[in-house]
């Protein structure tokens, strides 16, 4: 098990307690998913909670409906109105479908991931969208108005650094990070970074922003409040310098 280790003192009981949960639980609620994947979605086997779980959102329709692309979607049409007429770069596109989205109304838009492989993919299916292979951490970022950041910084190894360098680029940030009680490093081990709210807020305030406006996704529904009923599975951060 992760010992949590980028996770305040407090905060560690409290993501122990929930994986015990989960790996009593989720063997009884689904079966482990034997597919190998593509490789655009890079799965690993997480034997503790019994299933595989993947870096990123890759829409097949080989396999129906995946449970999580509402979720993600909904964050893109959610960040339109924020980019329409603007410059926007979005920050670990992965293959891409929600830099589409922010094609309709952007004015220009750059997708940009770490991965040569999602890259390739994006292009091949989007071709009339800009995307580039950049190292977010220590890469030449393009200049934007918006910087779009959905579910990404916590598979970063430094993203303190990430932070720094977006809020040194972008006026505007738009930024999603999962509840690590649900989505935390014994979950997914993607995932590096297992930080609570008032972490991240104190992160991105140390990283530049001067303003933050908190929304949430609920468990039972992919809408974004700005005051969600019951737990939130995301968080989803309006933040400015």
């Amino acid at each position: 098990m992760s010992d949590f280790p980028t996770a305040p003192g407090w905060y560690r009981p409290i993501l122990s307690a929930t994986g015990m949960a989960m790996r009593l639980a989720l063997p009884l609620l689904r079966r482990a998913n034997k597919d190998d994947g593509q490789a655009v979605e890079h799965e690993v086997d997480n034997p503790e909670m019994g299933h595989s779980a993947s870096e990123r959102i890759a829409p097949r329709a080989d396999r129906g409906a995946d449970p999580n692309l509402p979720l993600h979607v909904t964050r893109y049409s959610w960040a339109l109105p924020a980019c329409e007429a603007k410059r926007v770069v979005d920050l670990g596109c992965g293959i891409g479908y929600g830099t589409v989205i922010l094609s309709s109304l952007a004015r220009e838009v750059v997708g940009v991931d770490v991965s040569p492989d999602a890259i390739e993919a994006a292009k091949r299916l989007y071709p009339a969208v800009d995307y580039r292979v950049i190292d977010l951490i220590s890469g030449d970022l393009p200049p934007g108005d918006v910087g779009v950041c959905f579910e990404v910084l916590e598979h970063l190894p430094l993203p303190e650094r990430a932070l720094e360098r977006f809020f040194e680029t972008y006026p505007r940030m738009l930024i999603s990070f999962p509840n690590p009680i649900g989505s935390g490093s014994h979950i997914n081990p993607h995932h590096l970074v297992d930080w609570p709210l008032v972490t991240l807020k104190r992160k991105l305030r140390e990283a530049g922003a001067r303003k933050l406006t908190v929304y949430r996704q609920g468990y039972y529904s992919p809408a974004i409040r700005r005051w969600h009923p019951g737990p939130s599975l995301t968080w989803v951060i309006d933040a400015t310098r």
